[in-house]
This record gives structure tokens, C-alpha cells and sequence, in this order.
């Protein structure tokens, strides 16, 4: 409905992040979904190590598997080009 999009939308707010900053931590409680606006964004597994396994453009979101789990975050997520 209208009336569940403008709360959703009041809750939303714009964070800034330069490269080289995690915004989201493997391990880590989620309490946020990200929408990518401008820059990129790598993903990151401890597993894997520094190799980046995907890449976030914008318009694409990240962060819902946390959320809709109630789980621990599943990588982490850092700032490659702002």
C-alpha cells in the first residue's frame, strides 16, 4: 500500500562510503538493506580470502539475507570506487 511505502521510504536515509570501506562485515548482526546509488561494491568471504567474488553496480541492493533470516551477516561487503 501507499501508506507501508511512504514508511519505508521515511526510514531510509543516504550513507557515504570511500573506497576501501566495509559497509557490511562478515559475522556481523544485520540490521540494514543497502541500495547501491553511485560506485561499486565487492563482496568478500573469509573463505575466499581478498578476491572479490561478486560485484555490486548501481541500482542493485544487498544486505536482505540477514534480514529476512534473522542471521549473521554472509560476507562482507566493502566500497571498491565511490
Amino acid at each position: 500500500t501507499q501508506e507501508l511505502l511512504e514508511l519505508l521510504i521515511d526510514d531510509m536515509f543516504e550513507l557515504d562510503v570511500a573506497a576501501g570501506e566495509a559497509v557490511i562485515t562478515q559475522g556481523e548482526e544485520g540490521d540494514f538493506y543497502f541500495i547501491v546509488l553511485t560506485g561499486t561494491f565487492e563482496v568478500l568471504l573469509e573463505q575466499v580470502g581478498d578476491v572479490p567474488i561478486h560485484v555490486y553496480n548501481p541500482g542493485d541492493g544487498f544486505g536482505e539475507l540477514a534480514l529476512f533470516h534473522d542471521t549473521q551477516r554472509a560476507a562482507t561487503v566493502r566500497c571498491a570506487a565511490s
